[in-house]
């Protein structure tokens, strides 16, 4: 597990009650566990999801042990007896990315005053991390090494997430900018990158290996339609 993230419980149904007595949490030191400080708590607006918060030290090795009803859920069920070992990787495992916007945000004034969130992308789209610029700043620690992208949104309403606009509140969709070049990120590497989201065209932004319909293949489709549709009327 890398060391910003926490341990999430989802269950089937909603929990009647749970027993933090009942919830046995250890850091390995030497060849013995020690209790180390927890806390749990449940996810804001998921009425099935609990969270284990810990301070997590890398290179690390963590149990976590839940007695026979320590969750009871609201038909009465109670859980069974589990142990699990958490380990926790290493620093120099780990990449770092450091990004500072440039440039006039659609806002009218500097990224360092408009509201944004930087999304880390893989090589098939999908979000890794999610962090709020502060003062045109965004920084990306724990990256495992490889290639990625980076998306930012203007989160014009400043709600933590992209909004499709409202139609009868003559609201826009939040401006969507995507990095042009992926980015190589290897162990122990601190890569500093300066963007500028607005220096090109938001149409030729997106770069082609996570864009889903690519060009080509878009052109070839629309011809073998035509093809198919040229046979049919012969």
């Amino acid at each position: 597990m890398d060391p910003d993230q926490n341990i999430d419980f989802e269950f089937t149904e909603p929990l009647n009650s749970f027993d933090l007595s009942k919830i046995h949490f250890s850091l390995k030191v030497d060849s013995l566990f020690e209790p180390a400080k927890f806390l749990f708590r449940q996810v804001p607006g998921e009425l099935r999801k609990y969270r284990l918060y810990a301070e997590w030290e890398a290179d690390s090795t963590y149990q976590l042990e839940l007695d026979t009803a320590a969750f009871v859920n609201i038909y009465g069920k109670r859980s069974e007896a589990q142990k699990r070992a958490i380990k926790i990787k290493s620093l120099d495992t780990y990449s770092t990315l450091f990004i500072t916007l440039q440039g006039t945000s659609p806002l009218g004034s500097g990224w360092a005053d408009a509201p944004a969130i930087l999304q880390l992308m893989d090589s098939s789209d999908k979000v890794v991390k999610t962090i709020k610029a502060e003062k045109g700043k965004a920084d990306f620690y724990f990256i495992n090494p490889g290639t990625y992208y980076l998306r930012l949104i203007c989160d014009t309403n400043n709600n933590g997430e992209w909004d499709t606009g409202d139609y009868d509140a003559h609201l826009q969709p939040e401006h969507v900018y995507y990095y042009p070049e992926a980015l190589q990120l290897k162990a122990l590497w601190e890569v500093s990158q300066t963007w500028n989201p607005t220096a090109r065209a938001r149409a030729k932004q997106k770069p082609e290996k996570i864009t889903k319909q690519k060009p080509d293949k878009a052109k070839s489709t629309k011809s073998k339609n035509e093809e198919r549709l040229r046979n049919k009327n012969k």
